[in-house]
């Protein structure tokens, strides 16, 4: 048997560096073994893509300018990620209305590039719409627990959230609550708007919607070490697979030798990274010292 054909990949965020840098590292490989890759995301991170050398193409959507606006700090100073969830969406609706039309934007990116297959992610979540509509397979990639499970929990709330809700033994139910969250009557108002100006089918329910985004064949990109892969990932999403992440490292990045002295240190206790990646809220010293303390109850 020959060589796998050469694909065109056309990738679809509308995140932030810590949603698009994965999808870098998935460009990279995906270059490495021959296939043609370009991905379309926010403004705010088109020159991290173009820094790899990958071909980008810019939304009108600023995703920094999301997670630094009041909504976002605040929700995310509550420790909620379901008021997270929201004041994404809300901020989403904002630019929009000051003409960032991220759907017809990305629509037009696909129409040009003519993709094989489309690999797009939650943060747009009119991806698996515009893959329908020009007619390319689609697969999500996910950086954090989104599918449902009767085993394990999402990753957008403590444990001390769901166990004040009452939810702890019901892992089911705080999934559903997530969704209802994220995917909801205006959402999927938004959605149709879509589909009846492209011709598709309208959903008669945010069930309907939520059905489809499981039914997607879904990447899980993290690794098991840290969460494992639910036990009944398997039986109830046979297209789902746990990949382990994927990072990009910077381009000939040297440490500085301060750091490299402190990781090459022979003490016996391992080095340990605390990072928030483009989600940090709140006063700088307050989360650090948070930080501190936790490490020392840690021992």
């Amino acid at each position: 048997e020959g060589a796998p054909a050469a694909m065109r990949v056309g990738i679809l965020s509308h995140g932030t560096r810590g949603d698009v840098q994965p999808f870098v590292a998935l460009a990279l490989e995906l270059r490495a073994r021959g296939h043609h890759v370009a991905v379309c995301g926010p403004c705010s991170t088109a020159d991290l893509v173009r820094s790899y050398g990958i071909e980008a193409h810019s939304l009108t959507f600023d995703a920094r300018m999301m997670i630094s606006g009041d909504a976002m700090q605040a929700a995310m100073q509550t420790g909620d990620g379901n008021a997270c969830v929201i004041a994404a969406v809300e901020e989403t609706k904002r630019q929009m209305a000051e003409g960032a039309h991220s759907p017809e934007e990305a629509s037009a990116f696909l129409a040009a590039y003519r993709p094989d297959v489309v690999v797009g992610h939650p943060s747009l979540m009119s991806f698996i719409v515009l893959a329908e509509n020009h007619g390319v397979p689609v697969v999500n990639a996910l950086f954090m627990p989104f599918l449902p499970s009767r085993s394990s929990h999402p990753c957008f709330q403590t444990l001390a959230a769901i166990t004040a809700q009452g939810m702890l033994d019901r892992p089911l139910d705080v999934h559903r609550a997530l969704y209802d969250a994220f995917i909801d009557d205006a959402v999927m108002a938004d959605l149709n708007a879509l589909r009846e100006k492209w011709g598709l089918p309208l959903y008669r329910s945010p069930s309907e919607v939520h059905a489809a985004f499981q039914a997607i064949p879904t990447a899980n990109c993290w690794s098991a070490s840290v969460v494992p892969q639910p036990a009944d990932l398997d039986a109830e999403f046979p297209l789902a697979r746990q990949t382990g992440y994927i990072f990009a490292d910077e381009p000939h990045y040297e440490p500085p030798p301060e750091l490299a002295a402190f990781l090459g240190a022979s003490a016996q206790d391992r080095p340990v990274y605390v990072g928030f990646g483009s989600l940090s809220a709140g006063d700088p010293r307050a989360v650090t010292e948070k930080v501190l303390r936790a490490l020392i109850a840690a021992g």
